[in-house]
């Protein structure tokens, strides 16, 4: 497997290069994407955090299938912790934080829930970070229908070269894998005697993966320590556009913040919280103490038009989302994105 160092600042020793390092799994729908696509991520990171990152080139689909990419993830965490050379660099558990993006975000949750279901074999690490994790690889949540307007994702794959009636997409074998709970996370759950690490969330208010990642932290693990950030008007990782766009720049040094929190001996476990960052001069923070009032909503909308509707790309599907208020000219004049959900 390759793998590269970010730094942004110079080390201090080669013996003891961070104190904090984060391992960065690109996305790309399983199938696309390296470590070379995500650099300008990664030294945002490694800036924001003060830490190392560690961008790895996991095996790609078709080819790699589930859930091998997941045994790369853990090999990269385990190289850190028992590296295989006395002259590198060992770090502790609490010094690491997994972070990925869309797919990348769906292998890093589903190394930490393996961690978790295995006790014994690695230690959790001292966090995780979803950018817009996958979370759901069945699309079984409505804002998959009604952000469709205003997101990039695609509906999938139509490569008959790999995809059938029986295998829908390139990172499963077969579409009986699609509901496991360490393919589609979302379908995994809460154990009380086995907590999941500290988990940070990022998800845009008109992406499609938007309700997964809600009802992922608020009805699959309701009493773990999982903060959401809700980036209005922000569609699919909008972190890739840090360089040109104040609110993602912003995101990325709430991570940034956020694993300083986490990592190290005297670290420290965040409340459980969601949060709307306003797309406004000054990125205001708003508290949303009801996100799955987002995903009702969404039903709601999906019940009003229909599905058949909602995906069929017409004027119909316009004019059900203008109706939810999610589009830009429809934000500017009411505010914002969530105006119909109580904000305090």
């Amino acid at each position: 497997m390759k793998a590269e160092w970010t730094d942004f600042k110079a080390l201090p020793t080669r013996e003891k290069p961070a104190e904090r390092v984060i391992i960065l799994i690109h996305g790309g729908a399983f199938f696309s994407c390296q470590r070379k696509t995500h650099r300008g991520v990664a030294w945002r990171l490694a800036k924001y955090a003060d830490a190392r990152v560690l961008s790895i080139d996991y095996r790609l689909s078709p080819e790699c299938s589930f859930p091998d990419p997941i045994a790369e993830v853990l090999n990269a965490y385990a190289y850190l912790i028992d590296p295989p050379h006395p002259k590198l660099p060992k770090y502790r558990p609490d010094q690491i934080t997994l972070c990925g993006d869309s797919a990348g975000g769906n292998l890093a949750t589903a190394a930490v829930l393996w961690i978790r279901d295995h006790p014994g074999r690695l230690p959790m690490p001292a966090g995780l970070i979803g950018l817009s994790p996958w979370l759901d690889l069945l699309g079984s949540q409505p804002s998959w229908l009604v952000n469709a307007p205003f997101d990039f994702l695609p509906n999938g794959s139509h490569d008959k070269r790999y995809v059938n009636a029986d295998r829908s997409h390139y990172y499963v074998k077969s579409n009986q894998y699609l509901a496991h709970p360490l393919c589609s996370p979302l379908f995994n759950h809460e154990l009380p005697n086995a907590p999941i690490c500290p988990t940070f969330i990022t998800v845009g208010t008109v992406e499609r993966l938007r309700d997964e990642a809600i009802v992922f932290a608020y009805a699959q693990f309701p009493n773990s320590p999982i903060s959401i950030d809700l980036l209005e008007d922000m569609p699919h990782v909008s972190q890739i556009f840090a360089g040109m766009e104040k609110l993602p720049r912003q995101s990325l040094k709430r991570v940034g913040a956020w694993v300083k929190l986490v990592c190290g001996p005297n670290r420290t476990i965040p409340s459980r919280k969601c949060t709307l960052l306003r797309n406004d001069r000054k990125v205001t923070a708003l508290n949303v103490p009801n996100p799955m009032a987002i995903v009702e909503h969404s039903w709601q909308v999906v019940g009003k038009y229909g599905i058949a509707r909602l995906t069929r790309e017409n004027a119909e599907i316009q004019k059900g989302a203008l109706e939810y208020g999610l589009s830009v000219g429809e934000t500017r004049r009411k505010g914002s994105v969530l105006k119909a959900f109580t904000i305090d």
